[in-house]
């Protein structure tokens, strides 16, 4: 077996030197990386496997931009680790990734196309149609990458680049089976991307006054609809440049006669390139992070995803660091109720005497000794919290739970085993009584128990009951 070669592009530009570029790239998608997790493993735990596998592949692109920063800070190639087994790995996902990033996303059109075609909707699939499914988005997601993953060794003519803070990249030959292989795969994905786009356009236009019924039967909502949608078009319209340029690029280069003993000549196929980016990084590299910071805007505020954030914090250890502030954040919430009933209450005074006095008007307002009221065009919103007997305060529960807290690591499995095995969704009681053409009357009771770092026995819960009533008047 033939040694590895090491060969520098340009000797004379060695320097020790760490660039705040890299550092910067580094941090931020470590962050982002861990930012986009949750929202992955909520599209995961709904079995939306185009979501979960763009999510994946983000995921770990974002890890090699952190690691080859680490590996490769400055633009000293004498210190250099070589790479070995490291980016020959990476160089084969990267090239994976060209494929698997617009095919995720044809995935993802393809389910919203299949959500809004009338015609062909069933209220319940089949097993069968299920498994047909699952396997044509994991053949889209997985498959076509791994198969591009074999197309590159074809027209790989030696083993890998290696730039400074940016780390491995692939390579291929010049030859017209480059174009085919490596090239078009991409390009024709995008094709696929934007015919489901359209058809996705067309079908809103044509239901677009029974789109709210067709979700719901669909078991899904506007706005995760339109998220996903939204986060495919962005995408759609940001990468058309980048492919356009790497089109364009291409098409300038002298195409070659593929040769295989050429191409994998034992002499020169082990050959690893050097280069010194004096602190630029690559165009490549900012794409997996743009598009994470992007799923993170339309994914990472979600309900589910807010509250596998709040876990993992609490597992970590600031569970009462996040206590505090929600606490906080209530007693800004009660101050500012209390000044804005203050100013209503004359305004409400001032209603009732001009009800009384008219005669041919009627109105209703409710009020109450143990409850705030707040009236603002015809509506009032009653809410009351009561404790019972006995309920620990917020130091107790705390004191509680630091004495019984296990490891930080044993909570945050815990807390995400507990997060991905709990259920879709949860249900919710609401009571309609007492509606008339002018009063309607809703109650609800929720009953919160042990949540975040604190700890509720059985027969120590906290009621919430809110009543909300609109009035009207007549002539």
């Amino acid at each position: 077996m033939a040694p590895v070669q090491p060969i520098a592009q340009d000797p004379s530009s060695a320097s020790n030197h760490v660039y705040a570029s890299g550092i910067l790239f580094a941090t931020f998608s470590f962050i982002t990386m861990l930012l986009i997790l949750p929202p992955m493993f909520w599209h995961l735990r709904n079995r939306n496997i185009g979501a979960t596998a763009l999510i994946a592949w983000l995921v770990i692109l974002l890890f090699f931009n952190f690691i080859n920063v680490i590996l490769w800070p400055t633009d000293d190639w004498h210190t250099w680790y070589n790479g070995v087994g490291l980016c020959d790995i990476e160089v084969k996902i990267q090239v994976a990734a060209s494929v698997a990033l617009p095919a995720s996303f044809a995935c993802i059109l393809r389910a919203l196309a299949a959500v809004m075609d009338v015609e062909r909707t069933r209220l319940v699939q089949t097993k069968a149609e299920r498994r047909q499914a699952y396997a044509i988005d994991l053949s889209w997601c997985l498959g076509f990458p791994l198969l591009e993953m074999l197309f590159h060794y074809i027209v790989q003519p030696f083993r890998y680049y290696i730039w400074s803070i940016s780390g491995c990249g692939a390579v291929v030959d010049s030859s017209w089976l480059a174009i085919f292989l490596i090239i078009a795969p991409p390009a024709i994905w995008f094709v696929v991307n934007a015919y489901y786009a359209t058809l996705i356009i067309v079908r809103l236009y044509r239901y677009r006054i029974n789109f709210r019924t067709i979700l719901v039967s669909r078991n899904t909502t506007k706005s995760r609809f339109l998220r996903l949608y939204i986060v495919c078009l962005l995408w759609l319209f940001c990468s058309i440049p980048v492919e356009a340029y790497i089109i364009a690029v291409n098409a300038q280069q002298p195409l070659n006669p593929f040769s295989w003993s050429a191409t994998h000549n034992a002499e020169t196929w082990r050959k690893i390139v050097y280069i010194a980016s004096h602190g630029h990084i690559l165009y490549d590299r900012w794409l997996p992070l743009g598009f994470g910071i992007l799923v993170f805007i339309f994914f990472g505020f979600g309900k589910d995803a807010v509250s596998m954030y709040r876990s993992c914090l609490t597992a970590m250890g600031l569970g009462k660091c996040i206590a505090r502030m929600e606490v906080g954040g209530a007693k800004v919430a009660r101050a500012a109720a209390s000044s804005f009933g203050g100013t209503t209450k004359s305004f409400v005074v001032w209603r009732q005497r001009l009800s009384a006095s008219g005669g041919s008007k009627r109105s209703r307002s409710t009020t109450s000794s143990t409850t705030e009221s707040v009236l603002l065009k015809d509506e009032a919103c009653h809410i009351s919290v009561r404790r019972t007997p006995g309920q620990r305060t917020l130091e107790e529960m705390e004191a509680l739970h630091q004495r019984s807290k296990p490891g930080v690591f044993a909570r945050m499995l815990s807390s995400l085993q507990a997060w991905h095995t709990r259920p879709a969704s949860q249900g919710k009681s609401m009571e309609l009584e007492n509606f008339t053409g002018e009063t309607a009357v809703v109650r609800s009771t929720i009953s919160v128990g042990s949540a975040g770092c604190f700890s509720l026995d059985e027969d120590r819960k906290v009621l919430v009951s809110k009543e909300f009533r609109r009035s009207s008047e007549a002539a």
